[in-house]
Order: C-alpha cells, then sequence, then structure tokens
C-alpha cells in the first residue's frame, strides 16, 4: 500500500496510519465494514499502564487492532507521518515506524528485548519477525527500560 490507503484484509489487522493527521474511525468505515469486539471497533495498547484503550482515532506511530468484516482499502490524504523519535517504555510497547531493524538507534538501542519485535502475518495466520517496518502497519516491541526509538 501507498500513503495513500492502508489495506485491511478480513479479520483482525494491526495498522497504524502513515499520514500526520491520523485517521478517524468515520474515516475507515466510510470505507470498510468494521465489526466490534467489546463494543468496541478499535484497540490500542496503553505502554505506560500495560492496558487497553477504546481510542476513536488512528494515530501516526502507534499500533492498533480493528477487525474488518471483508477486505478493503481505506483512501487517505494528506501529509505522510515523518517518524523521528518515539518514546517506548518498559514492557510491551505497540507502535510503528518505518525503518530497519539493525538501524535501531536512540537510547533504545541495546534494550529490545528477544526477537526484535512482533508482527501478525495475514497471509499465514502467525506472529514474525519482519526485517523492516511499514507506518501503515502495527507492531509490538519489548523493551527492558524506558527508552527512545530512532530508526
Amino acid at each position: 500500500p501507498s500513503q495513500n490507503s492502508i489495506s485491511l484484509k478480513p479479520g483482525w489487522n494491526q495498522i497504524s496510519s502513515p499520514v500526520a493527521a491520523g485517521i478517524n474511525l468515520a474515516t475507515i468505515e466510510a470505507s470498510c465494514t468494521i465489526l466490534p469486539y467489546k463494543n468496541q471497533k478499535l484497540w490500542a495498547w496503553n505502554a505506560t499502564a500495560q492496558v487497553w484503550l477504546k481510542p476513536s482515532k488512528v494515530e501516526p506511530f502507534r499500533g492498533y487492532w480493528i477487525y474488518s468484516a471483508y477486505q478493503c482499502t481505506v483512501p487517505l490524504s494528506g501529509t505522510p507521518a515523518a517518524f523521528s523519535n518515539l518514546q517506548l517504555y518498559n514492557g510491551w510497547n505497540k507502535i510503528s515506524a518505518s525503518g530497519t531493524f539493525s538501524a535501531i538507534q536512540g537510547t533504545c538501542s541495546g534494550h529490545v528485548t528477544g526477537n526484535w519485535v512482533w508482527n501478525w502475518d495475514k497471509a499465514t495466520e502467525r506472529w514474525v519477525h519482519p526485517a523492516t517496518m511499514q507506518l501503515d502497519k502495527g507492531y509490538w516491541i519489548k523493551v527492558d527500560q524506558n527508552c527512545v526509538l530512532s530508526v
């Protein structure tokens, strides 16, 4: 997908916003049939409190879960999000960024635990360790202390 759209497949999707202004849930629902889980259509992880949140907007550099009934494409417009730094907190963080993992810099260098980053691969329905991140996708990353991620 380009910066001009995000694509959802049937079922659970990890997404983020590739545009700086973010994406309102209403914008997604104009193109996709989104099904609720526990009366909520969009889920985000709060890394500081280690709890799930129920947002109404997808912000850049944060990862979100959303459940689509069908394959669909959400057209987007606006200024592309430009990644620079992202505050991470001890434990699991749900993020989005752009870059390769061999290039992780900032105070998070040396503090990412385990197998770098996890992503849900819709095609294989398995958790994978991707070599790169895309701004329209969400990822799990675990760090062993608060730090600032740069890629």
